[in-house]
């Protein structure tokens, strides 16, 4: 199968003198420490291989990126993230090569509040309305945070939401009652599910939860679960169903009328990511992957799209199978 580079931002403290190339299995992940690209990142790449560059990129951050990134952050007791990819690169031969590339740009925008809001709060205050541990979990689960930590977040405040009930198992081997034990109130659970989607049948939540519970909750928390590229998209989905139900019932016990809708956290993160597939000269003694170029750029209308010497733009559809 093709080969391919891939360079992405990390978001991390660490620094070192020297960049360095570690080595996990058949994969190669290089740590640009000794040139930051801000107080906040630094430059990582991986090769990985892939019947094209989408998959080899999957592969890239949770089986290349992953672990190297795991082990050092374990070592130094310091956070390191994997955040945008910035460009790709295939093994090619010859003077003429082509690359992915990214142009990222992101801003934080104000998230506006008025003296209605303003007042809203303060009556929940008054009242007392808003007092339940669940709020603090889904104040978590609302900042600008990768898919398993919202999930993690978010699964809490379902949980305390939800509260406790006592569930008495029976033996496989004689059908005598064990001893209980406390879990989360399923009834509760399916109540608050409900009252967003009045059309679920019990049936229907059952296996549901029982999915969300087995396949991601206590994979997640006790089963030691590999966080790959599907799993994170089940979680964004679950999320997606379980915490508007829980926002709901908590703006209605807190008596608010003026709340911000709909299923998505209002973190204020603007973010536009530009997408181009490009040709370029390199040098002809370059090895199988060559520097990606400087993405184009947009100097000022966005319409407008720079592109620098000895680069042509490409059908990003044509990269679809490369």
């Amino acid at each position: 199968m093709p080969r391919y580079k891939f360079g992405y931002t990390i978001e991390t403290p660490l620094r070192g003198e020297r960049d360095v190339t570690f080595t996990h299995g058949a994969f190669e992940v290089t740590l640009n420490f000794s040139r930051p690209l801000d107080p906040d990142h630094i430059s990582g790449y991986a090769v990985t291989e892939g019947r094209n560059w989408t998959e080899a990129n999957a592969i890239a951050m949770e089986d290349a990126f992953g672990p190297v990134l795991d082990m050092l952050s374990s070592h130094r007791k310091a956070p390191a993230m994997v955040q945008d990819l910035l460009s790709a690169v295939k093994a090619e031969t010859g003077t003429t090569r082509r690359a992915v590339l990214f142009d990222i740009h992101k801003e934080i925008q104000p998230v506006g509040v008025d003296d209605l809001a303003f007042q809203e709060v303060q009556d929940a205050l008054n009242r007392n309305g808003a007092d339940r541990p669940a709020l603090r979990w889904l104040r978590y689960s609302y900042r600008a945070i990768p898919a398993l930590e919202r999930f993690v977040f978010a699964w809490l405040a379902f949980e305390n939401f939800c509260g406790v009930q006592s569930v008495i198992p029976t033996c496989p081997h004689c059908d005598g009652k064990l001893r209980a034990f406390p879990s989360t109130d399923r009834n509760e659970a399916f109540r608050i599910l409900q009252s967003r989607e009045p059309q679920l049948a019990r049936t229907e939540f059952d296996q549901l939860f029982k999915d969300w519970w087995s396949e991601l909750r206590s994979a997640v928390f006790h089963g030691g679960c590999r966080l790959d590229t599907a799993l994170r998209q089940r979680m964004l989905n679950a999320i997606e169903r379980f915490r508007p139900a829980v926002e709901n019932l908590v703006q209605q016990e807190a008596g608010f009328r003026r709340a911000y809708p709909g299923t998505r956290s209002n973190d204020g993160l603007f973010q536009m990511f530009y997408r181009h597939f490009v040709e370029f000269e390199c040098d002809p003694n370059e090895g199988e992957f060559a520097d990606a170029p400087q993405p184009p750029t947009r100097p000022g209308d966005i319409s407008t799209l720079r592109v620098s010497d000895g680069m042509n733009l490409l059908p990003f559809e044509e990269a679809e199978n490369w």
